[in-house]
């Protein structure tokens, strides 16, 4: 009986996912602002599936600021993950559940902390390369 209730519920989700694939470059773009939470690599339905708050928290504004703090050229990886961390979890205090809200945002914090430097050295070389080329550019 739970392999007849599991098809169901698969093709339900595939479904769903399926269903919000975004139409074109325009609609991706706009999935990445309604869904800033999750790695820029993370692109199409599967975005969906990052939480961007719990509980009530929104923590979008987080997300935001920690894609800024990283795009900013000699920014300090563990400040800005520190700073995204604490944001979330200010976020959480005027959740439904503040104790659970902060267990997903850490949770949400620890991947970003430990495995994030690839991101983070991109995003780096990404800011330096505009302020290289701003400063470069004939005014």
């Amino acid at each position: 009986m739970a392999g007849a209730l599991r098809f169901p519920s698969l093709l339900l989700a595939a479904s769903i996912l399926l269903g919000s694939l975004p139409a074109g470059p325009a609609a991706a773009a706009d999935l990445l602002v309604s869904h800033p939470c999750g790695p820029d690599s993370l692109k199409g339905p599967l975005r969906r599936l990052i939480p961007q708050g719990a509980f009530g928290a929104d923590f979008r504004p987080a997300c935001r600021a920690h894609d800024a703090c990283y795009d900013t050229p000699g920014a300090d990886k563990s400040t800005c993950d520190r700073n995204y961390l604490r944001a979330m979890e200010c976020a959480c205090e005027s959740s439904r559940h503040p104790v659970l809200c902060r267990m997903v945002a850490r949770a949400m914090h620890r991947p970003v902390s430990r495995n994030g430097d690839e991101a983070f050295e991109s995003a780096q070389a990404i800011a330096v390369a505009k302020l290289a080329g701003w400063a470069e550019s004939p005014r």
